[in-house]
């Protein structure tokens, strides 16, 4: 179990460099086994459900207002926060998923929500996740949660070939 827990862990962090990344904005795993910030004054915070596979939750995305502002993004830079906050969530699932496919954990995800303010302060206060895994970056911390259920037992690697983001798949 052990080393299912940290094969998730290293999914995670890979799918949130790779996210982040494709932005232009550099983040980098820290230390393991940090609580989650008491404040959230300064992030907004991205959730969205998921079921299958032996894995059943949510994912939690908080990222610190700055670290948007690090973005390169093409056209005009006037974003609605909260609208890429679940673009953001929904794309790091996405990612996951396409990774977790490869250890036969197959998952269905939900829409993600966004929240900021009183509303991502009761959520975070409220949440007790299994997994927290934190990333530095210039203009703050990002942190990815992930609550619910787990049956490690159901990871099974396999070496099918999966498509790849981008890829053009035939029916």
């Amino acid at each position: 179990m052990a080393d299912n827990q940290a094969i998730l862990k290293t999914l995670i962090q890979g799918a949130t460099v790779e996210l982040f990344q494709s932005y232009g904005i550099a983040v980098a795993p820290t230390l393991q086994n940090q609580p989650l910030p008491k404040t959230v004054d300064d992030y907004v915070g991205g959730y969205g459900a998921f079921t299958g596979g032996g894995l059943n939750g949510t994912l939690g995305l908080l990222v610190p207002k700055p670290v948007f502002s690090l973005a390169s993004l093409e056209g005009p830079r006037i974003i609605n926060i909260l609208d890429w906050t679940k673009e953001l969530t929904n794309q790091l699932f996405g990612r996951i998923k396409s990774r977790l496919a490869y250890y036969q954990m197959l998952l269905r995800g939900d829409i993600p929500s966004a929240l900021e303010g009183k509303s991502l302060e009761m959520r975070v206060a409220a949440s007790s996740p299994f997994m927290t895994v934190h990333f530095r970056s210039i203009r703050g911390e990002v942190i990815v949660t992930v609550a619910g259920t787990i049956d490690y037992s159901k990871f099974q690697f396999s070496s099918l070939i999966m498509a790849e983001a981008g890829d053009i798949i035939m029916f």
